[in-house]
């Protein structure tokens, strides 16, 4: 499975009614949607890593087996790393936001740490 990540990968979708993007999983694991939920960053100062960790729901399985995608280490990992291109992706466009859809005014400027 490939970890070089790029917008081919995904889409944001928006689901009428829901108030959060869905992302769309294209080449691996076609056609599933899952919406992120709770995202958080854990530092380690002593080797200068940091763990993401991440809650979501599928909310539409496509042809796979929810069951089987949410025990699935290997998809876990994917929308990990998809997660993270689009974290960093928002941080580099500087529009990183958190919060619902665009419309809403309830967004944060995730600030770069270049920028403190």
């Amino acid at each position: 499975m490939s970890y070089n990540i790029d917008d081919s990968y995904y889409s944001l979708v928006e689901h009428e009614g829901k108030e959060f993007y869905g992302v769309r999983l294209h080449k691996e694991y076609e056609g599933v949607i899952i919406v992120y939920g709770t995202v958080s960053l854990k530092e380690n100062m002593d080797d200068n890593t940091a763990k993401l960790k991440f809650t979501y729901l599928i909310e539409e399985a496509s042809t796979y087996d929810t069951k089987n995608l949410e025990s699935d280490r290997e998809f876990n990992n994917h929308i990990g790393k998809i997660l993270q291109h689009i974290l960093e992706d928002s941080l580099n466009n500087r529009t990183g936001r958190i919060g619902k859809n665009v419309d809403e005014p309830e967004y944060t400027y995730i600030k770069s740490p270049l920028e403190q």
